[in-house]
């Protein structure tokens, strides 16, 4: 399991990945638009963003 392997095997395995992964693809016009609404949302007020600590808990079913 890559989980135990040593830190420095791990980082070397995930650098390697990230690399092969190529250049993003741009967000599509619809991509666009739902990012332009969220940003709009967070800066007037309207939503408010969650911390990594209380996505992590979220996703974990906390």
């Amino acid at each position: 399991m890559i989980a135990k392997l040593p830190e420095s095997d791990r980082s070397y395995l995930a650098k390697k990945l990230l690399g092969s992964l190529g250049e993003p693809e741009p967000p599509s016009p619809e991509e666009k638009q739902l990012l332009e609404r969220r940003s709009e949302g967070i800066k007037s007020g309207q939503v408010q963003p969650l911390s990594p600590g209380e996505l992590k808990d979220r996703l974990q079913g906390s």
